[in-house]
């Protein structure tokens, strides 16, 4: 089955007893995310090519899902699918664009502009690329298969206990305000693009849209901790 677990959860290695053909089948882990989860996506599709080609998998499929509604924009599964591309037929353990998450961002970021956007530029694939990183500037404890911020947005419709605290997320204004300043810079430089796409007009709304989200979901994750307590309800929330 396809995989949509997170970076700590391996795939699985299982011996192949009845001699079956199968495929990997990790995902671009944009879901509950806005603007997807770069580093949650390399390391998911690197580690699924990683085991398939050392335990006779027949190729690999990347998957893109939808979980809460499926907000995010098409432009945050670039990365994954790019690096399904990349990883599917380079299946080297030493791979040189995983040799460190800097190394990687750039790599991925540029591939995005030259080979799907055509920006001359390379700007909005670096932008799409730092996006999916945003949200590891919030709070302390990592929660599992989405981001924080996705949930400051989304979650506070279903259940007045605050998101920041029910999937256990402690959130900073620190990390809050940092966060609201990149995603202010990203949204910036958006603007130096120089796309030859046939799309080029709707993915940069596309991406502007979801830098907008993600600001506002910052807005309220600082309005919650102003106000501070356990419950973040934030249509109850004075401005």
């Amino acid at each position: 089955p396809p995989n949509k677990k997170p970076t700590n959860h391996p795939t699985r290695n299982q011996q192949n007893t009845q001699q079956r053909r199968y495929y990997v089948c990790p995902g671009t882990s944009s879901w509950n995310s806005i603007m997807g989860r770069t580093e949650n996506a390399l390391l998911n599709i690197f580690n699924a090519a990683q085991s398939a080609a050392a335990h006779g998998g027949g190729g690999l499929l990347v998957t893109d899902w939808g979980d809460n509604g499926h907000l995010q924009p098409l432009p945050s599964s670039y990365l994954g699918i790019l690096a399904a591309a990349d990883f599917s037929w380079n299946p080297n353990p030493n791979y040189p664009s995983m040799a460190s998450p800097a190394q990687a961002r750039l790599r991925f970021g540029d591939a995005i502009s030259r080979l799907v956007l055509r920006d001359s530029s390379l700007t909005v694939g670096r932008v799409l690329v730092e996006a999916g990183g945003v949200f590891r500037s919030v709070g302390r404890v990592p929660i599992s298969n989405r981001s924080p911020l996705f949930n400051l947005v989304v979650l506070p419709n279903r259940a007045s206990a605050s998101p920041l605290v029910e999937f256990g997320y402690e959130a900073e204004k620190e990390g809050l305000s940092h966060t609201l300043a990149t995603l202010q810079r990203l949204r910036s430089e958006l603007k130096l693009a120089s796309m030859s796409a046939p799309d080029a007009g709707l993915v940069t709304q596309e991406v502007d849209w979801g830098l907008r989200l993600l600001s506002s979901a910052a807005r309220i994750g600082l309005l919650c901790v102003r106000r501070g307590g356990p419950r973040c309800d934030y249509l109850r929330l004075d401005p």
